[in-house]
């Protein structure tokens, strides 16, 4: 933001333990022109330090981590009230997976639809954060 007219960049914290998906989903965020990776974590103990600490606008956590898995930090984080988008990632798109989402109130997006569901996905946070609460 350099002129203040434009909307500040939103802020991620996005969580794999596969390094190179990561840095695969870091590009991609930052090349949206409107949202930064402000934090990464390899396992979903830290993801839920970092959101904790950082308090960011989107969470993107992959489902399968070491420690705790992206539901379980997106239940956590829900737990405590932290207001945020949460995006849960997977290779497996099965029926819990889906059910878990909707009972969280996080978007759950296939690792298999690729590039577009993901970016759809944080188009919809994007549209959600944005828009005002009546």
């Amino acid at each position: 933001m350099s002129d203040g007219s434009a909307d500040p960049r939103l802020r991620c914290v996005l969580a794999d333990d596969v390094v190179v998906l990561r840095d695969v989903t870091r590009m991609l965020v930052e090349s949206l022109g409107w949202a930064e990776v402000c934090a990464e974590a390899d396992d979903g103990a830290a993801a839920l330090a970092a959101l904790e600490a950082l308090r960011p606008d989107i969470a993107l956590l992959d489902q399968r981590m070491p420690e705790l898995t992206g539901f379980e930090v997106a239940a956590r984080v829900r737990e405590l009230g932290i207001p945020m988008a949460i995006i849960v990632f997977s290779a497996f798109e099965t029926e819990g997976n889906l059910a878990l989402a909707r009972q969280l109130d996080v978007d759950f997006v296939s690792k298999l639809d690729g590039v577009p569901a993901l970016v759809a996905a944080l188009q919809r946070a994007r549209t959600t954060l944005r828009t005002p609460v009546a």
